[in-house]
């Protein structure tokens, strides 16, 4: 059976998680877990069944993020107040895309932009690579901040197919200071991402 366009982006990202998760050797009472999707409290009470896991973020002792910058437009702040929430001694784990993902996208896209009308418009949303991350938790006040990244690459013969699996996956919020998209960009973007990233 064909895995689902929205598992097949989330879910490398909940393994990671889920993984991390298992190495803890504590167990907690108080886990709020927040996600996209329903996958990943699925999947930690799989890898963690002493877990136990509640809808409110406030006093949790474990708070397991799926997504950041998807799921908030102020990402610091949404730091902060998961640090603020967490109990003393809770632990904090995050995981999304950032770092240079949909550069190829992103370049078919101003490249287009700038043939099609002479100018172009940020239609990505930017990532936070691991540096930026450790230092938006310091500020946030969380202690021992620790990140890593890892590479992973998936392939599409066109544009379409990519925004496929972004919409199914609910990635395509639209920048709110974007201007309209010109009728002709999203060939135009095709073509040019055909041409280098195909």
């Amino acid at each position: 059976m064909r895995q689902h366009a929205d598992a097949f982006l989330w879910r490398w990202l909940i393994e990671g998680l889920a993984t991390r998760a298992s190495l803890l050797n504590r167990t907690f009472k108080n886990v709020y877990a927040c996600a996209p999707t329903p996958m990943l409290q699925a999947r930690l009470a799989a890898a963690r069944p002493d877990w136990a896991f509640t809808d409110s973020s406030d006093g949790c002792d474990a708070h397991i993020m799926l997504g950041l910058p998807a799921v908030a437009n102020d990402v610091p702040g949404l730091l902060q107040t998961a640090e603020h929430n967490l109990q003393e001694g809770g632990v904090f784990l995050c995981a999304f895309y950032g770092g240079d993902t949909l550069a190829e996208l992103r370049t078919a896209l101003l490249e287009a932009e700038a043939q099609v009308s002479g100018g172009a418009a940020v239609r990505v949303a930017p990532t936070i690579d691991a540096g930026t991350a450790t230092t938006l938790l310091q500020r946030a006040g969380f202690a021992l901040p620790v990140t890593d990244h890892e590479m992973w690459q998936a392939s599409y013969a066109d544009l379409w197919a990519l925004v496929r699996d972004l919409r199914a996956a609910n990635m395509h919020a639209v920048l709110a200071d974007c201007r309209p998209m010109p009728r002709a960009l999203p060939q135009a973007a095709d073509a040019a991402y055909r041409a280098a990233f195909a």
